[in-house]
């Protein structure tokens, strides 16, 4: 074989596809929907409220200086769910890396320390953490490390040709650092290509960093079991749905960024969460033919289902020195293919029959359930793929009128068909208006209590998403709509001071809620503010007028001829001092 030869797949290439797995049983793993972390990207909100439909902008934590050791040079552009990144600078211009995580969040400062001293021991395998702590002025934890400025593993490739001999380099550099960490007890669960840096180009050199979500066990690293889901879900091997995090999912995440880099994209690009669960479930990773099949042997083994048969650090390292290593998944296909037909014959299949049911789903008995419910092959198909495995519920859910795609997502959100027909039926909500509120992980226990307050599901959003969450300041607020105010003026009245009554009789006037605000705090009532304002009047210029004793009609004439108060009280000095020149000479100077 040609070890330069690339491996690049062009998706737009005519390749016969084949799936890992595709006819494994499933007796490792089941799919716990409840530990799962749902990511549902918002639907689009509603055309007719987006002037106050905008989601609360958090503003970023704006720095100078950190630990008055370092400034900061920039905020980079990647966001994480736990943390904000910088890079900053010492006082000799030495550039680092600054994880700051977010307020109320705490790392496992002890894998923190474990990996500080992994890196004096290995430090050719590990990000250097030069500190981290608990900062009193943000009060928020942070890492400080070294700036590696090569980038990740996927950036460094994204426009080069992989060759075989890459791959073995990159996977030397992996299956150490992977080695280490588990001899030490420590599992990372969040292997991926930007979590895998290149710390040299040339030769290469990788390091593994971000060990935020790590497990430590100090017994048997082989055996870890978490009522949490964490990590990254186009990684994660199908165990830890069931949360069982053993090392072994490590090789699975590392097979996953091998097959990235060398297609250039991910194979579950543009999937959704349920699909993307399905797939693996089901059928698998797509690996195209196009791959050389020395590398297909190594890809399809670290994405074995079966975790217990996964290629780990002894068949990773015989497959990079071309030794001869077991393909447990070739062995288990043969196999299974074997005894798998006879098995949907003793359901009462035919042969056709159940060959067209196993290309959708790998248990007759389910298949059973579909057909008992009326779904054809092709129906029944196009359910399991969207994560709907039962015949019944999926029947349920089509008899009482739902499409698919509603269906899935009520069940991914936890909402049982009973439930959503209460809300949907007795409540009187529209489907659309529920859908938006579990998109915002909103409380359903709520639901009742909004619509009891006589606030509709679509109001509620509307407010929520403005920032205004109490039920009683709602009903006030929709007063004020209910007058022509949108919901940011009328908590800015409100902010002001002004009651309902009020604040319309100033709008009427033509004042916002500032305005009106200063005339009042001025002495001036909405008509007599108009007035004023009029003559092209500030609430301070009117007051002044006043105190010195100019009438409306007055400070109007002078204004009108330009003449500022001062002008004008000495004309009205003058005048008046005429006048009494003229009474005094009339009446006491004859």
């Amino acid at each position: 074989m040609d070890n330069n030869k690339n491996y690049n797949s062009n998706y737009n290439s005519n390749y016969n596809f084949d799936f890992i797995n595709d006819t494994t049983k499933l007796d490792k793993t089941e799919i716990d929907k409840t530990q799962i972390d749902k990511t549902i990207d918002k639907a689009q909100k509603y055309s007719d409220l987006k002037d106050t439909t905008n989601l609360i902008n958090l503003n970023p934590l704006k720095l100078d200086y950190f630990l008055d050791s370092y400034k900061i040079e920039k905020e980079l552009e990647f966001k994480g769910a736990e943390a904000d990144y910088y890079l900053i600078s010492d006082k000799n211009n030495n550039q680092y890396f600054l994880k700051l995580y977010r307020k109320g969040f705490k790392p496992k400062l002890e894998i923190l320390k474990r990996v500080q001293e992994l890196y004096q021991e290995f430090p050719q395998y590990f990000i250097n953490i030069i500190s981290y702590g608990y900062d009193k002025n943000t009060q928020r934890y942070y890492e400080i490390q070294e700036y590696i400025k090569h980038g990740n593993l996927l950036e460094f490739y994204k426009n080069k040709d992989i060759t075989i001999d890459d791959l073995k380099l990159i996977l030397k550099h992996i299956n150490e650092a992977l080695n280490v960490l588990h001899k030490k007890n420590i599992i990372h669960r969040d292997i991926k290509p930007q979590n895998i840096l290149v710390r040299k180009d040339n030769p290469i050199e990788l390091l593994l960093t971000d060990f935020g979500i790590s497990s430590l066990n100090e017994e048997d690293v082989s055996k870890i079991i978490t009522t949490h889901f964490k990590g990254t879900i186009a990684y994660s091997a199908p165990e830890t749905f069931s949360n069982y995090f053993g090392k072994e999912i490590d090789y699975w995440a590392l097979g996953m960024v091998l097959l990235e880099i060398i297609q250039k994209r991910h194979p579950f690009e543009n999937l959704s969460q349920q699909v993307i669960m399905n797939q693996i479930f089901t059928k698998g990773v797509l690996i195209s033919d196009n791959i050389d099949e020395k590398i297909r042997k190594l890809l399809r083994n670290l994405l074995n289902r079966d975790y217990s048969r996964r290629w780990g650090y002894e068949e990773v390292n015989k497959w990079i020195n071309d030794e001869e290593v077991i393909d447990y998944v070739e062995e288990d296909i043969e196999q299974y293919k074997k005894v798998k037909i006879e098995d949907w014959l003793r359901e009462g299949f035919t042969e056709k029959s159940a060959r067209e049911w196993m290309k959708v789903i790998d248990d007759p008995k389910i298949a059973i359930i579909f057909k008992e419910e009326g779904f054809s092959v092709s129906e029944a198909k196009e359910w399991i793929e969207a994560g709907m495995k039962s015949g019944e519920l999926a029947s349920n859910w089509k008899n009482a009128g739902f499409n698919l795609k509603d269906a899935v997502f009520f069940e991914d959100n936890g909402l049982v068909l009973k439930k959503v027909l209460y809300f949907t039926n007795d409540l009187k909500i529209q489907l659309e208006d529920l859908k938006t509120y579990l998109e915002m992980k909103l409380d359903v226990n709520k639901i009742e209590e909004i619509i009891n307050k006589k606030i509709s599901l679509k109001e509620y959003v509307v407010f929520y998403d403005v920032g205004v969450k109490e039920l009683d300041e709602i009903i006030e607020l929709k007063e004020f709509i209910k007058e022509g105010f949108n919901i940011e003026e009328a908590e800015a009245w409100k902010e002001n001071g002004f009651n309902l009554e009020e604040a319309v009789e100033w709008k009427i006037n033509k004042f916002n809620s500032t305005e009106a605000k200063e005339w009042r705090e001025n002495g001036f009532n909405p008509t007599e503010a108009k007035d004023w304002k009029i003559i092209v009047f500030n609430s301070n210029q009117a007051i002044e007028w006043k105190k010195n004793g100019f009438k409306l009609n007055e400070a109007k004439f002078f204004k009108n001829k330009g003449i500022d108060l001062k002008t004008a009280k000495q004309k009205i000095f003058t005048r008046l001092l005429i006048k009494l020149q003229s009474f005094l000479k009339d009446n006491f100077f004859k």
